[in-house]
C-alpha cells in the first residue's frame, strides 16, 4: 500500500483556502529567514552606531537563538490552553510589532531584549 499525495489530495478537495495557507506559510517563512539572514549584514554597522565590542557582538548573534528555545518551550506549554491559529496569529503580530520597535532602539542594552523577543515569536 503506497501513499500517492495525488490520490489523498483528490479525496480532500482542493479549495481556494489551501492557497491562503500556502501563501500564509510562505510569507511567515520569509519573516523567520529573515531574522537570520539580514542580521549578519548589518552587525558592522551596528558595531559602528553602538560602538560595542566583539564579546557584544557574539551576544547579539546568538541572542536570537535564546529567544527560539524559550518560544518553543513556551508554545509548547500554552498549546494546550489557547489554540493553535490563535497562538500563530499572535506570534505573527508580535513578531512585526517587535520588529519594528527594533528600528527605532538606541540603547545596546534595549536592542537585545527586542532580539529576544523576536526569537520567542519565531520559536
Amino acid at each position: 500500500n503506497k501513499f500517492d499525495f495525488n490520490d489523498l489530495v483528490e479525496k480532500i478537495g482542493y479549495q481556494s483556502i489551501h492557497n491562503k495557507i500556502i501563501i500564509s506559510s510562505f510569507l511567515l517563512i520569509l519573516l523567520e529567514g529573515s531574522s537570520f539572514t539580514f542580521a549578519s549584514t548589518y552587525i558592522i554597522a551596528l558595531e559602528k552606531y553602538f560602538m560595542i565590542d566583539d564579546f557584544m557582538i557574539s551576544i547579539l548573534s546568538s541572542i536570537i537563538f535564546v529567544g527560539v528555545g524559550l518560544g518553543s518551550f513556551s508554545i509548547g506549554l500554552l498549546e494546550p490552553y489557547f489554540s493553535r491559529l490563535l497562538l500563530i496569529k499572535y506570534n505573527v503580530l508580535s513578531f512585526i510589532v517587535f520588529s519594528l520597535m527594533l528600528i527605532f532602539c538606541s540603547n545596546i542594552y534595549v536592542f537585545c531584549l527586542i532580539r529576544l523577543f523576536i526569537g520567542f515569536n519565531i520559536g
